[in-house]
């Protein structure tokens, strides 16, 4: 991790010890469940920022963090980009995520569904 990564984690973990016990687990439970391929400190870094900055911008930031986690997700295990889950809008993810989905040999077989 270089010097300026390091600075960010830090500034990031001090906000994100300030926010509420419920919305830090959300954030935890999300990016603990994304695949090995998303499992890199830089991308979990900066996705953390993406997912505080929307979160705060609204008034419910909880049920904000339900609703972008369901997608961000599902995006992940499709295979989308980490690009495009960093710098696209949630409507563009969610498009990918159906693009990627399509792509699965699981989904040509009729076998892709989703777990409750």
């Amino acid at each position: 991790m270089t010097a300026r990564q390091s600075k960010n984690w830090w500034l990031y973990n001090d906000i994100y010890s300030l926010l509420s016990f419920e919305i830090r687990r959300m954030i935890e439970d999300l990016i603990t469940q994304l695949p090995e391929l998303y499992n890199t400190q830089s991308f979990k870094i900066r996705l953390m920022k993406r997912l505080l900055n929307d979160a705060l911008s609204k008034e419910s930031p909880t049920l904000l963090l339900e609703e972008i986690g369901e997608i961000v997700l599902a995006a992940s295990l499709a295979g989308v980009p980490k690009k495009v889950l960093l710098t696209s809008s949630y409507e563009q993810i969610a498009k990918a995520t159906i693009t990627e989905a399509r792509k699965s040999p699981k989904f040509k077989q009729g076998t892709l569904y989703c777990k409750d």
